[in-house]
């Protein structure tokens, strides 16, 4: 059985499936509760019960006072929902109110997309997990001091298996590092952040359009994932210039795309083959007549989203509605 939980003063509701954590449900409907450990050592995921039971899911080191327990107060990630619930509790609601956060984690999977990219998954501690928000980056430091600021390629939901995308360029030593046999599975790396404020405008449903150049898939399919994880956003509109051409026959990002295709009515995918800017705004008005009542996410090397974002301006899109992701060409 699942029970709805409500949280104050957001407002935010998620369910919680079986025995598991309220903090575990909270993470993967992908809000933002305060939690530090997330094993019962530090308290920061303390919340307080207004209605409805809970159970203990295991014992916890932080002491709550007896103060604390007639108030209601419980760990988040010591305590499942028995019936539904009203619980107050701290939540980021926007990028500041995340902590800076240092986490040593490993590398969990290498995969070779294309010749000169490759996937990385990154994982993170059962006892330390990356608060973050969709879209945003982290810095990824190796064993040797080698480091590259990268956008975060997956949602806040499995924020224990982070996806990155690391492009081969020449002068990268961090990349030639991954791409050659010195760094394998199981090597540890060092996560510093979150850091940006490329991140989705929880605040309304409008139909959101995604575009994306190259390597900008990375922050746009982590915004992507997280919109539908919250299902708040009315549709979305993904418009890709991928490096191969055909966003759809590339490897792994195309296995993804046709997956949200197939599983999703409201997601609309249109490859962008070489377009001038003029071409994409041409493209974006017949597909979307009134622009201005959408919400606009560009992510891609600057010279592309920054005339970009100055046609749709003269479209008259409001400036609050464009979030830009500057990455590097």
């Amino acid at each position: 059985m699942a029970a709805n939980v409500k949280i104050i003063p957001s407002g935010h509701e998620f369910f919680v499936e079986g025995t598991e954590s309220i903090l575990d449900a909270s993470v993967r409907a992908g809000l933002n509760l305060a939690y530090g450990c997330s094993s019962g050592n530090c308290g920061v995921c303390k919340a307080r019960v207004i209605s409805g039971e809970v159970s203990k899911t295991r014992d916890h080191d932080y002491p709550l006072s007896n103060r604390e327990r007639q108030m209601g107060y419980i760990l988040a990630c010591s305590s499942t929902a028995v019936t539904d619930l009203v619980l107050e509790a701290a939540e980021a609601l926007s990028v500041d109110d995340l902590p800076r956060q240092e986490i040593r984690a490993t590398v969990g999977k290498k995969e070779l997309l294309e010749p000169d990219l490759l996937g990385l998954q990154i994982q993170t501690p059962h006892t330390q997990t990356l608060r973050f928000m969709a879209g945003q980056r982290t810095l990824l430091r190796l064993e040797d001091g080698t480091a590259a600021e990268l956008p975060i390629a997956s949602c806040p939901c499995d924020a224990r298996n982070l996806q990155f995308l690391v492009r081969r360029r020449p002068g990268n030593p961090f990349a030639e590092a991954l791409f050659g046999e010195g760094v394998q599975p199981g090597h540890l790396v060092t996560l510093e952040g979150p850091i940006g404020r490329f991140v989705l405008d929880e605040s309304s449903p409008e139909p959101a359009v995604f575009i994306a150049f190259g390597d900008g898939i990375a922050p746009v399919r982590g915004l992507i994932e997280h919109g539908v994880s919250i299902d708040l956003i009315e549709s979305f509109h993904l418009y890709w210039r991928a490096p191969g051409g055909d966003p759809l026959a590339s490897q792994n990002q195309g296995r993804w795309c046709r997956a949200m295709k197939d599983a999703l009515d409201n997601f609309f995918v249109t490859p962008l083959l070489d377009p001038s800017t003029e071409d994409i705004l041409a493209l974006v008005v017949a597909d979307h007549p009134e622009p201005a009542s959408r919400r606009f996410y560009l992510a891609g090397p600057t010279a592309r989203i920054e005339p970009l974002a100055a046609g749709l301006r003269d479209l008259g899109v409001p400036e609050g509605h464009l979030s830009l992701e500057a990455l590097e060409d």
